[in-house]
Parts: structure tokens; C-alpha cells; sequence
């Protein structure tokens, strides 16, 4: 279903662990899970990142959360702004990097996982230093896919518009 975001993790997850015999070998259920057709969908990914992504802001936030905190967001002290922000950076790096390494057992194609990134760097705004440790981070997880950065035209739109739009209506403190 649509709404039902974790059930694709954890199917990955068990197929890991359960097994079945034949002869006197194991056979692992994952490697019948390998390469098929429904690892590259973006819902899949994008669904599961996003849930990761509200459980962690639940667990950062605690009390805080809900559907007003961007307007309460002016009314933490610069402190309270600056923690929150470094769990939410951490959080964000943990979530992608459990993606990732999830990506890479099922084998996801070099197209899916470059929209994945590209989706989500231009979705969220973050300066230049941590998007280049994502690319890092994208490349050590998943060694064996090049160039995975928002050079392609359309993310470079999307990155150059977010530029313009942070150098006109953010202000520094």
C-alpha cells in the first residue's frame, strides 16, 4: 500500500536472515529479491527516506513536534537552533546512509539511486560543505556508481535556483 513505508525495509531486511536448503546448501531469501523491478521505483526510496526522516524529527524534537514547529522555530534561542539543526544533519546522514547501504544489497540501478540523491539534495537546503560530504558519503557506500552528483542539467537548475533563492531571502545572523 501506499501509506505502508517500512514494510519494504523490512522485507530487506529478513530476506537477509531467512534462508531455505536445498541439498546441503543455504540459499539466502535475498538473493531472490536481487535486481528486481520494484527496488527501482523512487516511491519506494522516497517513502521510506521521508518516514525515516519524520521519526527522526519526532525523536529530536520530542514535545516540540508537530505541524507548528516551523512557525515556533523563531521562538528557540540561537542555542536551542543550533542543537536542533546538528541532530537534524546527523539524523539526515544516518537515514541516508541506512538507504543507501539498503540500495546497494538489492542492487538498485545507477539512474534510480542518482534521481534518489539528486531528489533529495534539491528538496532539502543545505550549504555546499555538507551537500559535498553527501556526495562523499554516496560514494564510499556505493563505490562502484560514478559521478553520483547534482551535475546533470536539471539538478543543476534546481540547485542554481536554490542559490538565488537563499542569497535573496536568507539573511545572515
Amino acid at each position: 500500500s501506499q501509506k505502508d513505508y517500512m514494510t519494504p525495509q523490512q522485507i530487506i531486511e529478513l530476506s537477509q536472515i531467512l534462508y531455505k536448503i536445498e541439498g546441503n546448501q543455504k540459499i539466502k531469501l535475498i538473493n531472490s529479491l536481487i535486481e528486481l523491478d520494484i527496488w527501482n521505483q523512487m516511491d519506494v526510496w522516497n517513502n521510506m527516506f521521508m518516514r525515516l526522516m519524520c521519526i527522526g524529527k519526532s525523536s529530536i524534537y520530542q514535545e516540540q513536534y508537530g505541524l507548528d514547529l516551523p512557525s515556533r522555530w523563531n521562538l528557540f534561542d540561537s542555542n536551542q537552533q543550533t542543537q536542533y539543526r546538528i541532530a537534524e544533519t546527523q539524523d539526515f546522514k544516518k537515514n541516508l546512509s541506512t538507504l543507501l547501504d539498503t540500495m546497494k544489497i538489492v542492487r538498485v540501478n545507477d539512474k534510480t539511486l542518482n534521481q534518489f540523491v539528486g531528489y533529495i539534495l534539491s528538496q532539502m537546503r543545505f550549504d555546499e560543505i555538507f551537500r559535498k560530504e553527501i556526495d562523499k558519503l554516496v560514494k564510499e557506500k556505493c563505490p562502484s556508481q560514478n559521478g553520483l552528483t547534482i551535475n546533470d542539467s536539471k539538478e543543476q537548475l534546481l540547485a542554481d535556483m536554490r542559490k538565488l533563492y537563499d542569497s535573496v531571502y536568507l539573511t545572515e545572523d
